[in-house]
């Protein structure tokens, strides 16, 4: 059986290249061995069973100009579950390679585009599951939630902030009341002038918006420029931070936790530079931001439910409480805009252009961005994988047109966990932009915070 892939899923797919494949990975990584008949038990109940798209491989459009359809195959566990053993002592430096080869081979087209590898032996007696799906499958939060779905005692996995609406999903929600309510306010002698003007409005702001993503302001060029050629290199701390002294810097400074975690990716991204004397103004990134009702499940066919929200870092900036204040400013006016909605939109429309439109926009998009950074909230723990106890997590996001540079903060069981993903043609060393960032971060959350941060 056919099914037609939504847009919004659709873009993932007709704007990669040979040299950045959409590819979004997760690396998790436990205290103790793992039992590879009962994963592979729970893969199939609740992954393949439950999810569509990883029983069905992706076909071509039937028409010119149409979008690509999932269609059903067989699957065999055994091509996308791999076991592979480690040599002792099982170092970090060695995982981190195996999984920057996979991260560079993108996945079967003739099969569902998704496969997980089991590393035993990491750290001695450890394990590590580093998983690849396609974007076109879902996005970098869904992923999280059905890795941890796999998890000892756990059913579908929801996300931290229960039934809370985030700013996004406000805008989402005024989005539709506005086209929902309009109605309402409709009387004998016609439509009431109040909410002409409320509309107006709220229209004028979605043109405004629409025209900043659109139409963005040129980057200054700078050493995360260049052009891919495929080889990606992975770098990712396992240790992790402690949430709580991310949590006390923010209330201190009256802030939002991803807004001091901006502080830090911008201190040491300044010192980087400044490094290299690299140095710019700004960076301009593209932050993910979910669209999904948080207390929900995830539907069978759970997709692409995100938008990409334009972040200027002030690296040219040394001072990290003006940094701070900078970053602050930004993102209040981002999350209290229409802008997540509407860049979901953008992306979705673009899939209706020819495969060879999407990757020129996708291109396009490399002259007004310096990478992704992604920041997921994850849930408390602890979390057990057939009796082993996970550690921590970190996941990346794909890289469209020629950018290079992917980062993350993942948080997970009250630690937050920072990794990078490189193209080597243009950062051949993702540890020591990892570096900068893990030299910053004490030094940010001691001058922002009321408490030390040395604690790991």
């Amino acid at each position: 059986m056919a099914a037609v892939m939504s847009p919004a899923d659709a873009v993932w797919l007709l704007g990669e290249t040979r040299r950045n494949p959409m590819t979004i990975s997760t690396v998790l990584w436990l205290d103790g061995p793992v039992d590879v008949d009962v994963l592979r038990e729970r893969v199939e109940e609740r992954v393949v069973a439950r999810h569509p798209a990883f029983r069905q491989r992706i076909v071509a459009p039937r028409v010119p100009g149409g979008l690509p359809r999932w269609l059903d195959t067989d699957v065999d566990l055994d091509e996308h579950l791999s076991v592979i053993d480690l040599p002792p002592p099982g170092e970090h430096a060695l995982l981190e390679a195996r999984c920057s080869l996979e991260r560079s081979t993108p996945l079967d087209p003739d099969r569902p585009r998704w496969h997980s590898t089991i590393y035993q032996g990491y750290g001695r007696n450890g394990t590590a599951i580093h998983t690849r799906l396609h974007h076109s499958l879902g996005d970098g939060t869904s992923l999280m939630r059905l890795v941890l779905s796999l998890c000892d005692d756990q059913g579908p996995v929801a996300e931290p902030d229960g039934g809370r609406r985030s700013p996004a999903r406000r805008s989402m929600a005024r989005a539709q009341d506005l086209l929902g309510t309009l109605p309402d306010h409709l009387d004998g002698a016609g439509i009431e002038p109040s909410a002409v003007l409320g509309a107006g409005r709220e229209l004028a702001a979605a043109a405004r918006w629409t025209t900043r993503l659109v139409l963005p302001d040129r980057v200054e060029r700078n050493v995360f420029h260049g052009t891919p050629h495929g080889t990606k290199r992975m770098a990712w701390d396992p240790e992790g931070w402690p949430l709580d002294a991310v949590e006390s810097a923010g209330a201190s400074a009256n802030v939002t936790v991803n807004d001091v975690l901006l502080t830090i990716l911008t201190t040491g991204l300044h010192r980087y530079l400044v490094a290299r004397d690299a140095l710019v103004d700004e960076l301009r990134i593209m932050m993910p931001i979910s669209l999904r009702d948080p207390s929900e499940p995830l539907p069978p066919r759970f997709g692409n439910r995100i938008g990409l929200l334009p972040v200027l870092l002030p690296v040219g900036c040394v001072d990290p409480g003006e940094q701070l204040r900078r970053l602050h400013a930004q993102t209040t006016r981002l999350k209290g805009s229409p802008a997540p909605v509407i860049s979901h939109a953008l992306l979705a429309a673009s899939a209706l252009a020819t495969p060879r439109g999407t990757r020129w926009l996708h291109r396009a998009n490399q002259f007004r961005s310096t990478g992704v950074v992604t920041n997921v909230p994850g849930p408390s723990g602890p979390w057990y994988l057939t009796g082993s106890r996970v550690l921590g997590t970190v996941g990346w996001g794909g890289l469209t047109g020629g950018l290079n540079l992917t980062g993350s903060f993942i948080t997970l069981d009250e630690r937050v966990y920072v990794g990078f993903v490189t193209d080597t043609a243009v950062v051949a060393e993702p540890d020591q932009l990892l570096g900068a960032v893990r030299g910053a971060w004490n030094d940010v959350l001691e001058l922002l915070g009321p408490r030390s941060a040395d604690a790991r």
